[in-house]
């Protein structure tokens, strides 16, 4: 009986340590962080941000090891006067080697805009909602594929890398569900126009790991995981659940925003950005690589908050100056 007894344990214990080999998951080595603070995240401030905070931000920014900052978008003042002064923010910043400062261009005329300002990379924003496409860029779906392939097309010809944003990835605010083969439709027709990278935006925060991994699935058929990132925002406390999600599909490149800044003007209830701080926190935790330093990142936090006088977003801010 005792042996027996033994026998039983040892096969407990053995199957417990096969279940839990099961669970072992493998995460990219190093993860890309795509800061979008000082675009996305500021582009829905009420009150106009001042270009000296907006420099002074992204400076500070490119002391952290950050290697990609979003600094600006050229889009109509009519639309977004928060990005109004694109020329002097990027004209003001002090770039640092090896540091890139992305900005957005949805059409000829920001392009063209963004270069003679001196931009180096461009990105372009379409979405799988063809409400959210026409609410927020003005145009069908179809319409802006021809917009960016314009843009594409100019980028090309001047070698200028072009990245490319899919909104509404997991979820419109006006219609609700998005089908993954909607997703992939535009990823594909994105990175077949010549876009380097594709950032899958959770715009509204409505996605769940469970919608991510479906989404992320049929997108991976399309696009090389190599040229996938993604863009969640934290509206219902998915964002972290969702971003490890893709980690364990490997996806490798993620945005996030310092200090947990933003939210979609065309997108009603998207609140902000899923904050850098907590990303890196989770991904050294891990045990991987992003070459940020998470001080600096949070002294970058406590300078926007105290410009914009409001509280972060970021859990890690608010526990390490023991605000919970």
């Amino acid at each position: 009986k005792i042996l027996s007894l033994i026998q039983c344990r040892l096969i407990l214990f053995c199957s417990v340590q096969v279940n839990e080999s099961n669970f072992k998951q493998e995460y990219p080595e190093f993860v890309k962080i795509v800061e979008v603070g000082p675009r996305d995240g500021l582009q829905n401030e009420k009150d106009i941000v001042p270009t000296r905070v907006k420099i002074q931000l992204i400076d500070m920014l490119s002391t952290t090891g950050l290697s990609v900052i979003e600094a600006t978008s050229f889009v109509s003042s009519k639309w977004v006067p928060q990005m109004a002064d694109h020329t002097d923010v990027l004209q003001g910043i002090q770039r640092v080697p090896h540091v890139r400062y992305p900005v957005l261009t949805p059409n000829m005329q920001g392009f063209q805009d963004a270069v003679a300002a001196g931009a180096t990379e461009v990105a372009v924003f379409g979405s799988a909602s063809e409400t959210f496409s026409r609410k927020n860029i003005n145009c069908s779906i179809a319409e802006s594929m021809l917009r960016f392939e314009e843009v594409i097309s100019a980028a090309k010809d001047r070698q200028i890398p072009v990245r490319g944003y899919v909104s509404c990835a997991l979820g419109c605010p006006h219609e609700g569900h998005i089908e993954p083969t909607k997703v992939a439709e535009i990823s594909k027709a994105l990175y077949d126009m010549g876009c380097y990278e594709i950032s899958l935006g959770d715009t509204i925060g409505v996605g769940t790991p469970s919608s991510m991994f479906k989404m992320l699935q049929k997108v991976m058929k399309d696009v090389p995981l190599s040229a996938l990132a993604v863009h969640c925002h934290d509206t219902y406390g998915q964002a972290l659940p969702n971003i490890l999600t893709a980690l364990q599909m490997g996806v490798s490149v993620v945005d996030s925003a310092v200090a947990g800044l933003g939210g979609c003007p065309y997108a009603q209830g998207s609140s902000g950005n899923v904050s850098t701080e907590d990303v890196l926190y989770m991904l050294h935790g891990m045990g991987i690589e992003t070459g940020v330093n998470l001080d600096r990142l949070l002294e970058a936090g406590d300078f926007i908050c105290n410009a914009l006088g409001r509280r972060t977003n970021s859990k890690v801010a608010q526990a390490r100056s023991g605000t919970l």
